[in-house]
């Protein structure tokens, strides 16, 4: 089950053209990327919103799931101690560090 639908990607995507100096907008679509699979665009979106903002904390988080969904699991735990680097108890970093740590070997 699909947790965006088409026509709402569709929006999140016109809404990131209406308002492209909005981080949160670019994140809120590059979540309903990665959602739908597509970590590539995902990571476009949110490195769009960290060029505006770039101690945005949830777009750090979702940029690692994105890289750690592309198979980039050493740029995905940088991503991660980046985060903790500004926010030592953003728990849902602290959750995912050990699982992407795992992916390495």
């Amino acid at each position: 089950e699909r947790l965006f639908s088409a026509p709402t990607v569709r929006r999140l995507a016109q809404a990131c053209q209406q308002y492209p100096k909005l981080p949160h907008v670019h994140v809120n679509y590059g979540m309903a990327k990665l959602a739908g699979g597509d970590g590539a665009a995902a990571l476009a979106a949110f490195d769009r919103a960290l060029a505006m903002e770039p101690k945005h904390l949830p777009a750090l988080f979702n940029r690692a799931a994105a890289l750690d969904s592309l198979q980039r699991h050493r740029e995905a735990l940088e991503a991660l101690d980046k985060l903790l680097a500004l926010d030592p108890k953003f728990q849902p970093a602290l959750d995912a560090r050990p699982r992407v740590k795992a992916r390495l070997g």
